[in-house]
Parts: C-alpha cells; sequence; structure tokens
C-alpha cells in the first residue's frame, strides 16, 4: 500500500494584508434592490468608496480610501448606502453570511 505525503500550507495575515478591513464597511441587501447594477451605484453614489465585493448570501463590503471616510459613510444617515443596505455597520472579524442568495431559471413551465 502506497503512502501519499500531503503538505499543508498556511498563511497568516500580516497586518498590512488585514488593513483594507479596517477601511470596510459590511451590510446586508436590501429586499427589491437592483443586485444587477448595486456595484456601479455603490460606488457612483460615494466618492471615497474604493471597492465593492460580494461576500455571500446577501451582504456586501464596501472599502473606502481611509478608515475616516469609512466612518463617515456610517455615521451620515442621509447616504445613500441607507437606501441600499440594512444593518451597515464596520467590518469586524467574526461577520458570518448566514443566509443564502441563489437565482434560478425555470423552463417549460406555464405561467400561473
Amino acid at each position: 500500500m502506497a503512502i501519499k505525503e500531503r503538505r499543508m500550507v498556511q498563511y497568516n495575515s500580516t497586518d498590512e494584508d488585514k488593513e483594507w478591513f479596517h477601511r470596510s464597511l459590511v451590510g446586508n441587501i436590501m429586499p427589491n434592490v437592483d443586485v444587477a447594477t448595486l456595484e456601479a451605484t455603490v460606488l457612483k453614489s460615494s466618492d471615497k468608496a474604493v471597492s465593492f465585493r460580494f461576500l455571500g448570501a446577501s451582504q456586501v463590503i464596501v472599502t473606502f480610501m481611509d478608515q475616516l471616510a469609512s466612518v463617515q459613510e456610517q455615521r451620515n444617515e442621509g447616504s445613500m448606502l441607507y437606501s441600499l443596505f440594512s444593518n451597515l455597520r464596520q467590518w469586524e472579524a467574526r461577520i458570518r453570511a448566514y443566509d443564502r442568495f441563489a437565482w434560478i431559471s425555470i423552463f417549460g413551465l406555464p405561467m400561473e
């Protein structure tokens, strides 16, 4: 019986790798928001937003130029982000995506 040796590579993030988390906000996508154009809408609505990522489920992470910009955006209740996301908050390591988000296509089924 042959035994295969397995190698495991483990990477520990540096503080520099994690720096962008500290200038990011996480939010849950509100119902009836157009997900197809969401990224463009977010990046146009905030001139200090530099990145947009889907986290999975119905959560997104929006990264800003610096931590001050993210805090100001979070405190600005008139921000466009509050019409797109609920529970807008600073990134924390314990944030998890719990619900699922799925698109399905059904063909050949009569509409009734």
